[in-house]
């Protein structure tokens, strides 16, 4: 298998903190989906600018906190 990643992708991130999926929460959209025009709608979503805390943000943001975590 091969994965090809672009440095400058999005990433996108649900609302709620992932479960794995059951009767309760099997119909939890923010939970499960990572549609950043339904996870907008989410009491949960806060609006930021932030690259660290956004729904949305670029692939490489996440990349560099992923390296910098490692180096703990």
């Amino acid at each position: 298998m091969q994965i090809y990643m672009a440095r400058d992708g999005l990433a996108r991130f649900c609302t709620v903190p992932y479960q794995h999926p059951n009767n309760r929460n099997i119909h939890s959209a923010y939970m499960h989906l990572t549609n950043y025009s339904l996870n907008k709608r989410s009491l949960n979503y806060l609006h930021t600018e932030s690259e660290v805390t956004a729904v949305l943000r670029k692939l490489s943001t996440d990349l560099k906190q992923i390296a910098w975590k490692g180096r703990s």
